[in-house]
């Protein structure tokens, strides 16, 4: 008779942070295996949930702005916080110049380049806390924040 049981693993600070180095490719971690740029797009209708990918990421894209390609994330890793629990990875894109009137319900991020294409890695995505109406000349800016970090609740599995 076999016995077949169900378990959560614990993930260990150093693991996260060293995923997190790795993947946004920041610190002194060895040689990156994540994407050489991370973008960022804006949406104006649905929400990207667990299940969502690139190629079908269950949101309506905005695309009125300037340029073809999505802005990349510019992005700056902190050291661990002081008593060495998380470590914050901030990405900011500085601008996005409006060229056409909608509505930003909110942004995501991926390494897929040409804005409206469903190619590349769906990394995530957040709906803002209100819809932001933008008109043409209107400037967005976008800032990310990503902290790893470790958790002694293992859950129930």
């Amino acid at each position: 008779m076999y016995a077949t049981r169900s378990v959560h693993n614990q993930v260990t600070l150093e693991g996260a942070l060293h995923l997190v180095e790795i993947l946004w490719r920041i610190g002194s971690a060895p040689p990156p295996i994540g994407p050489r740029t991370w973008r960022v797009g804006l949406f104006t209708a649905g929400a990207i949930t667990l299940t969502s990918t690139a190629a079908s990421p269950g949101i309506t894209e905005f695309s009125g702005f300037q340029g073809n390609l999505r802005p990349a994330i510019d992005t700056v890793g902190d050291p661990a916080t002081a008593d060495g629990t998380a470590k914050i990875i901030k990405g900011n894109v500085d601008l996005f110049l409006i060229t056409a009137a909608g509505t930003i319900t909110g942004a995501f991020w991926t390494t897929g380049t040409q804005k409206l294409g469903l190619i590349g890695k769906l990394w995530g995505g957040a709906n803002l806390t209100a819809p932001v109406t933008v008109a043409p000349g209107d400037n967005v800016t976008v800032t990310y924040t990503l902290k790893a970090e470790a958790s002694d609740a293992f859950g129930s599995p």
